[in-house]
């Protein structure tokens, strides 16, 4: 490093460093022949690799003029050090900004950025060869003094004259922002460095580094979700067609991204003014983005079968083929195959490509749920699932692929429903047996293609036979140095010809060279089979083979690997180091052993690592190796024991985030039991089908209602609890309680209100039994805690029902036993309960005071999803009262928590209240988009009230438009839905609403029918904001359609008073209306008499109004 005061060619005098990276140091310096300052930067090694590319950096800029790059002035070599002096930029870089600001950069800045440094990029890659900076990340874009952004430091570009597409980067790569091919080293090219553009700005937008491209491979190689969490989730401020260009270019394929910077320019520019017609895809720039697809990225090549893959292609893309299955033996290659075919094809399918692995599943009535939980689909109220599908997938464009069919074969009549409610469908199949349904078309996988043993090729061309180019590639990946040559040329073709050219066994075979010579491997395989050398006996059948390779790999485990392997069999999806310890615990040769063993395993290709979410790695094996582990551990005798071992780990642990999830710790330990799902549905089924098994069934599937109720799995989980439920006889009662209260609850959420009360009822009754006959102490506090909850469930379903005043009893009775058990969270929730019961009832002060202690105690707690529930409701008492900026920034920060939890759950009526807002500051387009947003939500959760009161809403918007007809429509939906489920304050709004349709219409009439109807509702319920409402809507028809100013006076004023007493003001898009209106009844009546009727209306007491307003109708 130099030193401040250093010369350099007797004219570049150093000031200070300004940083340093891993393979080189830039420094502020003062150019005294023109007296002005430049950076200078120096590469700190000798290495000549290091050099040739500095070279290339001074080479590249030095060419290149652009308002986004720095300037180069000089190159030159001194005292055996190497220097470029380029334009000093003065400003600070994007990823100090963000640093020092410690959240996320405002979205008009980030997005005026981008868009230049697009620009940079478009000139960039049209140089000659095209110049790829392979290297954008924050702390490459610099600020200048007119804060535009400066695009910084190529020194891992290619581009240069001479230097290939294939050449690896000297210097290294950022892992956060780099490409999937840079990281795997393979060819890169302009869309390479949109991948890291998008990379960056998903950084500066979120202040969170996105997932490394390597960690998303893995994971969506295994079947599990890309670990990338869209934008617009961790950011609201960022709109979902930015987010959409950002994810665009963040797809892991890179013909899934953008064809150029230009193009992701265009689709940019359309975003930033809202216009998401012109988005631009990258394979056809006059279609839509380019569809969501979760298929699942390959970490390794795809070898062979391109002859089979342009025939599929032609096959599945052909006007008349709606069903295609791969069929073969396991270990084939049908996944792999059906992946490579997917992606080739995936722009053809406007909306999207689908992977759903069936592996896991062994039940037929599972295989609809799992189609839905891959699209995001969930069950509508008085819908099936296969209905439910049907309305999503009508009209789509998109390719389902159905991974593993063959164990779930009886489900073959429901992908036909599919494909016939689903025109434009096609769903792809693999599996081990055909479907058997009219208009199928199969495809037997062939095996790789075989070498001839009888007239060997030379090695090279040997090398270039699929089966034996797959078994150098996976030799290579535990063994570098490992290649063919006439030493194993013909072992290695006769172990290719011996495994029947089966992907998987050859695989399994190559994994054991990094221990045995290929004629090593050959001769146990000989042994295995037990096949004469001959050849002259008929191959043996495939999937004997492919047992016998998965055995042979088996038997050369030592006997501790051996017990390890069956024992990790039993686990379903994936797991981590601390459920592999947790069952071979009390094994003395086991459990030293485990994380030695599991790499080991790895080693020999039985088990695949994966890379999590959370910092803990995670292992999984292939569903074929794993059948072979789970019969190796019957016959050993080991099941039962493992598996109650297994079923008891996840019990624990579901019992332990029950007790977290109500605090601080709730994000960890959703997105942890999230993470375990498959293994906790082995847990359940495992307790459900033992004899023994009633009462951990019970307390298993009570401790894990919140995280289905969090996740919206709402329906798989009130049917985990109903089967729970039925073995009343075989469990304690005091087992009861809790799985009873999550069952009320997610029967409350989907707005079966006489289920949940019924599950309450007997939940109370049960506890106020047990109660007298208890002496432990402990015991008794549990019972009392339960009864406070039930309490306070019912005083939730009598809220629901609009029985206020119950709900009110209830609700404080809970809340004294909780008081009187110093129980916070029992506080927290009760006084959160009695927060809604007087909002409802308008009664704002105390709704305000509430709310304000349960936010209190929820921090305290540090529970997130409670605090969201508080910050919303104030945020709704700050809308009502006219305060729009507060309330903006309370349902914000509430949204924040939500999404952090993924509360699906709480969204759509974050979103109703959002769309509220909105609409009382006029913004009827947006208002009707956080609508859509909540209704389709509250649709796939199937909470039904919440459906009611977003079609309701949506009523008024079509109303407002002029769409009448639809408008009518949606309020009849609502009012029936409303009726249904037994919401009166809905059904009041519901009608109010119907009657203002009815009014636009000139329906004078039946307006004030609606009206009054809606009025007495709400009389009975005490919502005195309501009954204002109420009064305007009256006056004015009195205005309009009755010809009666006096009355119309009365009423605006009895309204008005009311507001004034409740404290809140008229929103702001009625503002202009009601001023028009009174100015007209002035002007009709004269001041002076619009003044006494104006104080007449003002006089009366609540009652008095309301009988004079159902005076007449």
């Amino acid at each position: 490093m130099l030193a401040p005061g250093a010369l350099l060619q007797d004219r570049y005098q150093i000031v200070r460093p300004i940083g340093r990276g891993g393979v080189g140091a830039v420094y502020q310096a003062i150019d005294q022949r023109l007296g002005h300052a430049v950076a200078i930067k120096e590469i700190l090694y000798s290495d000549p690799l290091l050099r040739a590319a500095f070279e290339r950096e001074a080479r590249l800029l030095a060419a290149l003029r652009h308002p986004a790059l720095p300037k180069v002035t000089d190159h030159f070599v001194e005292e055996a050090g190497q220097f470029l002096v380029m334009e000093f930029i003065p400003g600070e870089d994007l990823a100090s900004l963000l640093l020092r600001q410690r959240e996320p950069l405002a979205v008009d800045d980030v997005a005026r950025w981008a868009d230049q440094l697009l620009d940079v990029l478009t000139y960039l890659h049209s140089q000659n060869p095209p110049v790829i900076h392979r290297d954008i990340k924050p702390h490459n874009l610099k600020l200048n003094e007119q804060r535009e952004v400066i695009l910084l430091d190529f020194g891992l570009a290619k581009g240069a004259p001479g230097q290939t597409h294939s050449e690896r980067s000297i210097a290294g790569y950022t892992l956060h922002y780099a490409s999937p091919e840079q990281l795997r080293g393979e060819q890169t090219d302009p869309r390479s460095d949109l991948y890291a553009l998008a990379a960056a700005l998903y950084d500066l937008l979120s202040a969170v580094k996105p997932p490394d491209a390597l960690r998303r491979l893995t994971a969506t190689a295994a079947g599990q979700p890309d670990p990338l969490r869209p934008i617009d989730m961790l950011n609201p401020a960022v709109s979902s067609a930015l987010a959409t260009v950002i994810h665009q270019a963040l797809a892991l394929a890179p013909a899934a991204r953008f064809a150029d910077a230009a193009a992701m320019r265009l689709s940019l520019h359309a975003a930033i003014g809202g216009d998401t017609t012109q988005l631009v895809s990258p394979a056809a720039p006059v279609r839509s983005p380019f569809p969501t697809s979760n298929l699942p990225a390959q970490l390794t090549s795809f070898v062979g079968r391109e002859a089979e893959v342009t025939t599929l292609e032609q096959l599945l893309l052909s006007e008349g083929l709606r069903l295609l299955t791969l069929t073969g033996a396991g270990g084939i290659g049908k996944t792999r195959l059906a992946l490579e075919l997917a992606t080739r094809c995936q722009a053809r399918f406007e909306d999207g490509v689908y992977f759903v692995s069936l592996a896991l599943i062994r039940e037929s009535h599972l295989v609809l749920p799992a189609i839905a939980q891959t699209l995001g689909v969930r069950e509508a109220p008085n819908t099936t699932v296969l209905q439910s599908l049907q309305i999503h997938l009508q009209g789509k464009e998109m390719l389902l692929v159905l991974d593993n069919f063959e164990q779930v074969v009886a489900a073959a009549p429901l992908v036909s429903e599919l494909l016939m409610a689903a025109p434009r469908l096609k769903v792809l199949v693999t599996s081990r047996e055909v479907l058997q349904i009219q208009g199928e078309q199969e495809f037997p996988v062939p095996v790789l293609t075989l070498p001839d043993l009888k007239h060997l090729p030379s090695p090279e061309d040997l090398a270039q036979v699929a089966a034996v180019k797959l078994f150098i590639q996976r030799a290579q990946a535990v063994k570098p140095g490992f290649h063919l040559d006439n030493s194993n040329a013909a072992a290695i073709a006769e172990i290719c010809k011996r495994l029947d050219g089966l992907p998987l066994a050859i695989e399994l075979a190559a994994a054991s060279i990094k221990v045995f010579s290929a004629p090593a491997i050959l001769t146990r395989l000989a042994e295995r089979f037990e096949l004469p050398h001959t050849g002259l006996r008929n191959a043996p059948d495939r999937q004997r083979t492919l047992r016998a390779s998965i055995s042979w790999s088996y038997d050369l485990l030592a006997e501790d690997e051996k017990a390890l392997f069956r024992r990790l069999a039993v686990f379903t999806g994936s797991f981590d180091l601390a459920a592999a310890e947790a069952l071979c615990r009390g094994s003395e040769r086991l459990e030293p052993f485990v994380l030695a063993g599991i790499a080991s395993l790895i080693d020999k290709s039985l088990l695949k690592p994966l890379e999590s979410t959370g910092s803990e790695p995670r292992f999984t094996m292939l569903e074929t190796i794993r059948e072979f582990g789970l019969r190796a551990l019957a016959e050993e005798g080991e099941a039962e024991a493992v598996r109650d071992a297994h079923a008891d780990y996840f019990f624990q642990l579901a019992r332990k985030a029950q007790r977290h999830i109500w605090g601080a710790d709730i994000a960890q330990w959703v997105n942890r039991l999230d993470l375990e799902n498959d293994n906790l549905r082995t847990a359940l089924n495992h307790y459900i089908a033992h004899q023994h098994g009633a009462d951990r069934s019970l307390q298993l599937a009570g401790s894990l209602w919140r995280f289905w109720e969090i996740r919206g799995y709402i329906v798989e989980g009130r049917a985990w609890l109903e089967r729970a439920l039925e073995r009343r006889a075989e469990a304690p009662p005091s087992n009861r309680w809790l799985p009873l209260h999550g069952a009320g609850n997610l029967a409350a959420d989907q707005g079966d209100y006489e289920v949940a009360r019924r599950h309450y009822t007997e939940s109370l009754h049960l506890l106020q039994t047990l109660l007298p006959d208890l002496e432990d102490p402990a015991a008794i506090r549990s019972t009392q805690r339960g009864i406070a909850n039930s309490l306070t469930n019912l005083g939730n379903i009598a809220l629901l029902q609009s029985e206020c005043e119950q709900a009110v009893v209830f609700t404080e009775e809970a809340l004294a036993i909780h008081r009187q058990l110093n129980n916070p969270i029992g506080m927290a929730i009760t006084i959160n309960n009695l927060a809604k019961i007087k909002l409802c009832q308008s009664h704002y002060a105390q709704a305000e005071a509430l709310s304000t202690e349960s936010l209190a105690l929820y921090r305290t707690l540090g529970d997130e999803r409670g605090i969201g529930w508080n910050l919303q409701r104030l945020g709704t008492i700050a809308r009502d009262r006219g305060d729009h900026e507060q309330a903006s920034s309370l349902y914000q920060k509430s949204m924040l928590l939500f999404k952090k939890l993924s509360d699906q759950a709480d969204m759509a009526a974050l979103l109703f209240d959002q769309g509220e807002l909105a609409r009382q500051q006029g913004k009827h387009e947006q208002a009707e988009a956080h609508y859509r947003a909540g209704l389709a939500l509250a649709q796939e959760l199937g909470s039904k009230k919440e459906i009611a009161d977003l079609l309701d809403r949506l009523s008024i918007i079509a109303c407002g438009s002029g769409r009448y007809a639809r408008a009518t429509t949606l309020s009849e939906q609502s009012i029936v839905l409303h009726r249904e489920i037994g919401n009166r304050f809905g059904l009041s709004e519901s009608l109010h609403n119907r009657g203002h349709i009815a009014y636009a219409q000139g329906h004078y009439a039946p307006a004030a029918h609606y009206y009054t109807e809606s009025l007495q509702l709400k009389v009975q319920l005490g919502d005195q904001r309501g009954i204002a409402d109420s009064f305007k809507a009256l006056a004015l028809l009195a205005l309009t359609a009755q010809r009666k100013p006096l009355r119309a006076t009365r009423l605006f004023a009895a309204g008005e008073k009311l507001r004034r007493t409740i404290g809140i003001g008229v929103p702001l898009s009625e503002q202009t209306r009601d001023e028009e209106a009174l100015n007209a009844l002035r002007a009709t009546l004269g001041a002076e008499t619009f003044a006494i009727a104006w104080a007449a209306g003002e006089a009366m007491e609540l009652e008095e109004a309301v009988t004079y307003a159902g005076e007449e109708k």
